[in-house]
């Protein structure tokens, strides 16, 4: 449990002290592959490498997909399912992180769509706006406003040629692991291989905030302030 104080230094208020269930640590993933020893033997690449990655990479895609799917119960929204971002989607979405007192510290995240029609804007691509190499040769977006961009293509997509994009405080989503990536190994004498598995616990939630700035002479009220819902192509 979360116990979150709340207070509001103006006269004639008073503080409240709430309780909030923090996190449940209710996903449970594992990922498994068997080393077999004949393909150890002949093989002149790295087998144990290879797998290693392999389940790595498992693991920490599911986190993304249980993060990205959080997005969609944002509060704050901006932006349209199935179309393009335009200059004044990503001004009303850092407006809304200002509001909440946020300068740094987040990141956009946007799938593939999003970032081809975002290509297309000369504002975030030009030499006449942006410094360093070019957007054609890198294939990467610069920082936008302030916040830099990252592509994912594991977002929520509601239909075809829709994406739910975020831009999100580091400190937006709460990711607790019961379980850290463990890894586990056993020799199968059936298989003639070694089995190996990696698994993790781990539950994820919205952060909640108090409001920066409540606009009342009340006690200020608590939501999901530290990230916006960017609904695109």
């Amino acid at each position: 449990m979360l116990n979150l104080v709340v207070f509001q230094s103006m006269p004639g208020t008073t503080g409240s002290d709430t309780n909030y269930q923090l996190v449940s640590a209710d996903t449970f993933q594992y990922a498994a592959a068997l080393l077999n020893e004949v393909v150890v033997t002949q093989s002149k690449y790295e087998e144990r490498q290879a797998i290693a990655k392999g389940l790595g990479y498992a693991l920490m895609r599911g986190v993304e997909v249980t993060i990205s799917g959080l997005f969609d119960t944002f509060s704050q929204i901006t932006g349209s399912l199935g179309s393009e971002p335009d200059d004044a989607v990503l001004r009303r979405s850092w407006q809304y992180l200002r509001d909440a007192g946020i300068t740094s510290n987040a990141s956009w995240v946007f799938g593939p769509g999003a970032v081809a029609a975002l290509f297309g804007n000369d504002k975030f691509t030009s030499s006449d706006f942006v410094g360093g190499g070019s957007v054609i040769e890198s294939a990467k977006l610069p920082a936008l406003y302030g916040y830099p961009a990252y592509i994912s293509n594991l977002l929520n997509a509601p239909a075809s040629g829709q994406t739910e994009c975020a831009l999100l405080h580091k400190e937006a989503v709460i990711l607790i692991r019961q379980v850290k990536p463990t890894v586990k190994e056993q020799y199968l004498i059936r298989n003639l291989a070694n089995g190996i598995v990696a698994f993790d616990i781990y539950g994820c939630e919205e952060a909640i905030w108090s409001a920066e700035a409540p606009t009342t002479d009340a006690d200020p009220t608590v939501g999901d302030y530290g990230a916006v819902l960017i609904r695109t192509n």
